[in-house]
């Protein structure tokens, strides 16, 4: 579902994680950041996984899980995601982990019964003196070279390992073999995925006295055996957004990462997708939530603008184009009124300084793609600024108390006498984002049975009832140059092919 009108469940959601145990776990996280009980391996902080769902823990969501919470809220929450797509957890490696593999999509979709695959990224949040990880081989390998390796208990001489500390990143792509040394805490983002092909396990037994099983048939499948000597941990562009030192991380097609020193506070959009946000040292607020060191928030995609205050260090991931969206502060502003138009003048402070920025304040509006007998019913509309007649589709303002699928209904009616019982939404449509702040809900609408038109005085339009090659035939032709026109077709088509 989405809720067209805006939903008041959307709010920061905190997370309690999952808590796993395995035989090379410590008692950091519990020490540092009071997590679970005494000794744990893994804290799942936001996760909806099968082998482990972390749950809300705050608000009227609380006690539900990301997916339970997804069913209420729908793209409110996962914006176009279908599924939770991340998995976010903290590893206390008191003891070092297995050197292992992780597929990609492809062999996991294939080979693990449609799971996705696991590309992962690691923040190192502590690290004892000479503490190491193990990542990719020194040099290209040939497959049976590894697997004699791997007989012979001697498979770390083939790998770099890599002297780390508290801050250093590193990114780790499907089919990169790699292992995490003992002493060393790390805040992991992957794929939300739980496939892990051991190679090596130093030949260790659990309490029961067994030893845990590898995978090396399939790990050979996946393991990239090219080189990755010289192996740098990864560069991060590094600015100020006000007083605040934002480290950019990582920008991948599965997650972008971004690390924010933050002091007082701070202002970026979720940019409809949503976000985790994972507070490394201090304390502070996020839009009102309060939250500490080892704290997780989920934001839905839907909250949009969002504020920490504090003075606090965070680590912040998620998916989309435009991740770490800086909002400019608005030192001054003022409105004017021309006519049905309101114009906005603001003063605005941005990284490099003040500047003036004016805009056209405009309410909502719908535009409406009608279909009647599988043909699309147009309009050609008298538009005085262009002095002419021009091909839309039914369009107009939402009235106060109306929601935007009974505009779109009412405003087929008025202007084709076409009748529809109901709407199906398409999504929104900004039609000039650099001057205006107007937002136009895309619709489609079987049309039922036609009446008379009910015009405005000043609206001269003529119904004109077309096949839809026809109808793209224009759009090719430029003979359709309506914006709302243009936008609802596409998203008509994308939903209906």
């Amino acid at each position: 579902m989405n809720n067209v009108g805006g939903n008041n469940k959307v709010y920061p959601l905190k997370m309690r994680p999952v808590y796993k145990d395995y035989l090379w776990g410590g008692e950091n996280l519990h020490k540092i950041y009071g997590k679970g009980p005494e000794f744990i391996a893994e804290s799942w902080e936001a996760s909806d996984n099968a082998a482990g769902k972390s749950v809300i823990d705050n608000g009227i969501l609380k006690g539900k899980t990301i997916g339970e919470a997804a069913e209420i809220l729908g793209s409110d929450l996962l914006g176009a995601e279908k599924e939770f797509p991340m998995l976010f957890k903290l590893i206390d490696a008191h003891d070092r982990l297995s050197i292992q593999v992780h597929p990609d999509d492809e062999y996991a979709f294939r080979h693990e019964n449609g799971s996705n695959g696991k590309t992962e990224f690691w923040y190192v949040l502590h690290a004892e003196p000479g503490a190491k990880l193990i990542c990719g081989f020194k040099e290209d390998t040939p497959k049976c070279k590894l697997e004699e390796a791997i007989k012979n208990g001697t498979v770390e001489d083939l790998l770099n390992s890599v002297e780390v500390s508290a801050g250093d990143v590193f990114y780790i792509p499907a089919g990169t073999i790699h292992g995490i040394g003992k002493g060393i805490i790390v805040a992991e983002i992957q794929e939300c995925s739980d496939v892990t092909y051991r190679v090596y396990d130093y030949n260790r037994r659990d309490k029961n006295g067994n030893t845990r099983p590898l995978h090396i048939d399939k790990a050979l499948e996946v393991v990239n055996l090219k080189s990755l000597a010289g192996l740098e941990r990864v560069v991060c562009r590094e600015h100020r957004d006000g007083s605040n030192n934002v480290r950019e991380i990582i920008s991948s097609k599965y997650f972008n990462v971004c690390t924010i020193d933050i002091k007082k506070k701070m202002k970026a959009e979720t940019d409809g997708n949503c976000r985790i946000v994972f507070c490394i040292s201090g304390e502070g607020t996020i839009n009102g939530e309060s939250f500490k060191a080892g704290d997780t928030y989920l934001l839905p995609a839907e909250i949009g603008k969002y504020k920490i205050k504090g003075n606090c260090k965070v680590i912040v991931a998620g998916k989309g184009d435009n991740f770490y969206a800086p909002i400019p502060e608005v030192i001054k502003s003022k409105t004017k009124q021309f006519s049905r138009f309101t114009v906005r003048d603001d003063i605005l402070k941005g990284e490099k300084g003040e500047y003036p920025y004016s805009f056209v304040r405009i309410k909502s509006g719908v535009t409406v793609l009608p279909v009647y007998e599988g043909k699309i019913v147009t309009i050609r509309q008298y538009r005085h600024a262009f002095r002419n007649f021009l091909y839309e589709l039914p369009a107009g303002v939402i009235d106060e108390g109306e929601t935007p699928e009974e505009t779109a209904i009412r405003e087929l009616y008025e202007e084709t006498g076409f009748k529809a019982e109901k709407a199906e939404y398409l999504g929104p449509f900004y039609p000039s984002p650099g001057a205006t702040d107007e937002v136009i809900h895309l619709f489609s609408a079987e049309c039922t049975e036609r009446d008379q038109q009910h015009l405005e005085k000043s609206e001269l339009i003529n119904v004109c009832i077309m096949e839809e090659a026809e109808f793209a035939e224009k759009i090719a032709k430029n003979k359709i140059l309506h914006g709302g026109a243009l936008a609802a077709y596409l998203k008509y088509r994308l939903k209906n092919n």
